[in-house]
């Protein structure tokens, strides 16, 4: 991207010497390139077809640049201003708003790979409201709808986005570093539903936290998470009325802890695996 970048500022110096550039082999090859409709070629390979004013592309036009990015659409005062289409050397496509040569504004990129970001930009990078699709191999594996700050997908404090995916899975949360990452809602395609904190994309609980985890079956647990599983202390509650109170390790009923059958009888003492040891 600097690269690309870079040959968008280059041309746009290019653009303020128009009007002195015919004497360092670039040159007007066809039509007015002072107030009219003309063909300007510079040295370099790059060219600009459309109209000028006192000598700099104003009003609709084609820059060419010569390592395979081209801008079509409207200039002022010698620069991409206004509403155009960035074609880019590996087959990105940007379609919007530009101000002073930059996607600024509305608009829409098509990636070379099948992404689609569609939303808000401020000075080249996604920026805003908007929403990102991810493809792979020609099929819509998720998409993202909020907030972007700095090309990311990121929340401001007191914002939620969503994040759709193919298979079913619906979150709906806080968003940094484009990960899910804050406090959030994962409802699964089975019907199990996750409210609680998630770190890297992943439920995790901090100190002195809870979250809660709802079954489709009915259980519910109550607790601790660690790296997406249930690790910690927590109480899981069985639909059949049963209640686990104590200690868990990557989603098992590990450690120290107490059951409480639907009928009144209790078991207490050390469990692994599920499995009562004994006191």
């Amino acid at each position: 991207m600097k690269k690309k970048v870079f040959f968008l500022i280059a041309g746009l110096f290019l653009f303020n010497f128009f009007l002195t550039a015919q004497d360092n082999g670039n040159k007007c090859v066809s039509g007015d390139c002072m107030n009219g409709e003309g063909v300007f070629q510079f040295a370099n390979g790059d060219k600009y077809e459309g109209s000028f004013v006192d000598g700099k592309p104003e009003g609709k036009g084609v820059y060419q640049f010569s390592k395979g990015l081209k801008y079509e659409g409207t200039f002022k005062a010698g620069k991409p201003d206004g509403e155009g289409t960035y074609t880019y050397a590996n087959g990105n496509v940007y379609t919007g708003s530009v101000k002073e040569g930059m996607r600024d504004g509305k608009g829409k990129m098509v990636f070379a790979k099948g992404n689609i970001y569609e939303g808000d930009w401020v000075k080249n990078k996604m920026d805003g409201i908007g929403k990102f699709e991810f493809y792979k191999n020609g099929k819509l594996v998720r998409t993202y709808e909020g907030s972007f700050i700095g090309g990311k997908m990121e929340t401001k404090e007191g914002e939620t986005a969503k994040m759709t995916f193919a298979n079913g899975n619906v979150y709906e949360g806080e968003f940094k570093a484009n990960k899910m990452n804050g406090m959030g809602k994962f409802t699964y395609k089975n019907g199990n539903v996750y409210e609680g904190r998630f770190v890297n994309n992943r439920p995790e609980t901090l100190e002195g936290e809870t979250a809660t985890l709802t079954r489709a079956n009915g259980d519910k647990y109550v607790g601790e998470f660690k790296a997406g599983k249930r690790t910690g202390k927590g109480t899981y509650t069985f639909a059949n009325g049963n209640v686990y109170e104590g200690e868990f390790l990557n989603n098992k009923i590990n450690g120290y802890g107490k059951l409480t059958t639907a009928d009144g009888k209790v078991q207490e003492g050390n469990w692994e695996n599920g499995k009562f040891l004994g006191k």
